[in-house]
């Protein structure tokens, strides 16, 4: 049922999310979650968003919603947010939350299952809500008994999902699931490229984390003269350690902290060339989608990759072994293809993202749960 404006009465969406321009100044808040809540929320209109504020913002805070639909962020530090008095400030947020959906009669939609939306979970489903996930990473139990194996049994309880990874599927015994690994507002239209394209700058942006191969990056680019590494994003400081010892030795390594959001888009506004490393011996990285491989498809990047992906179509991505000889290969090719080839491949991605990962598809494809 949609009002007028397009709100769909019908559905409620709740994240762990703040507003966009306040982010870099907590960063250990996701980006990436943010940003797909956004556009979720643009596409799918629900007639309300409620944000259970991330554990890791200690103080209490007012933050005040960006979007041009109803967001509410719920954050209880009625008691010192450390140790068990943590549990119990997040007990509270889900009771509150559980009180203002628990009446409505429609679809709630969560953005991932973790710890600080279990007891919110385990209320609606024992009220018999009707309970749907927009997966955006889960890692398959590596015990019997582990957290993740309750967490599977949970959603394998759910009204639907929708997964970002189509290998969700095989660990599932939830029959409602669709897959549609990401989302972009971007609409396709031919352009003018106004400068040529930058051949010398590689970057690596995101979480710096070994999963996500930034130590194979720091060794590709280790004596690999002829290009510049950039990096950027936040890690732990035994990575951050290394990237600077590297970077003290190669004067071709730069790592550039921790952008805010407006100055991130400045340097990726400035290269051609983005890396995507997923490590393919983790499993963690087999079961989610890469938010970023998007986010620089969006942008009109070419994107290296070590991982191949089934709903992203062949000749997408420069796919590469996972070695270091690979990727120089890989970089090697693509900075000796005219500006004619690499013109054409963007145009093809343009139209590929665009028609994949539209708004209007993510509407459509939460009301094929919602209706199956």
């Amino acid at each position: 049922m949609l009002q007028k404006d397009g709100i769909n009465k019908t559905r409620v969406f709740i994240a762990g999310i703040i507003p966009a321009s306040v982010v870099y100044g907590y960063p250990g808040v996701a980006q990436a979650e943010i940003n797909f809540s956004e556009k979720f929320i643009s596409a799918c209109k629900p007639i309300q968003t409620y944000s259970i504020v991330p554990v890791n913002i200690i103080p209490k805070v007012t933050f005040v919603s960006e979007s041009s639909f109803p967001v509410a962020f719920i954050q209880v530090r009625l008691l010192p947010h450390i140790g068990p008095f943590r549990m119990l400030n997040t007990l509270l947020e889900n009771i509150i939350v559980f009180f203002k959906v628990v009446f409505l009669k429609g679809n709630i939609w969560f953005y991932n299952i973790r710890k600080q939306n279990l007891f919110l979970i385990l209320l609606l489903y024992l009220f018999r809500k009707k309970v749907f996930f927009v997966l955006a990473d889960f890692n398959p139990p590596a015990k019997k008994l582990s957290l993740n194996t309750f967490f599977l049994k949970l959603l394998d309880r759910s009204n639907g999902i929708v997964s970002l990874s189509n290998k969700y599927k095989s660990i599932s015994k939830n029959k409602n699931i669709r897959t549609l690994p990401g989302i972009t507002d971007y609409s396709f239209k031919e352009t003018i490229r106004e400068r040529s394209y930058n051949k010398t700058q590689i970057l690596y942006a995101g979480n710096l984390y070994l999963p996500f191969g930034i130590d194979l990056a720091l060794q590709v680019f280790e004596g690999f003269d002829a290009f510049e590494l950039l990096i950027t994003g936040s890690g732990p400081q035994e990575i951050i350690d290394l990237i600077e010892t590297y970077s003290a030795r190669n004067s071709n390594i730069k790592y550039l902290g921790y952008l805010s959001y407006k100055d991130y888009l400045g340097i990726l506004a400035d290269v051609d060339i983005c890396l995507s490393l997923r490590n393919p011996s983790y499993d963690e990285n087999l079961y989610n989608f890469p938010s970023k491989v998007l986010e620089f498809l969006t942008h009109e990047k070419m994107v290296i990759s070590t991982l191949t992906y089934e709903s992203i179509e062949e000749g997408v991505l420069f796919h590469s072994d996972y070695t270091v000889t690979g990727i120089r290969d890989c970089i090697i090719n693509i900075t000796s293809l005219p500006d004619t080839t690499l013109n054409a491949h963007i145009e093809k991605n343009k139209q590929f993202i665009s028609r994949q990962f539209s708004f209007s598809a993510w509407d459509e494809i939460t009301k094929q749960v919602e209706n199956a």
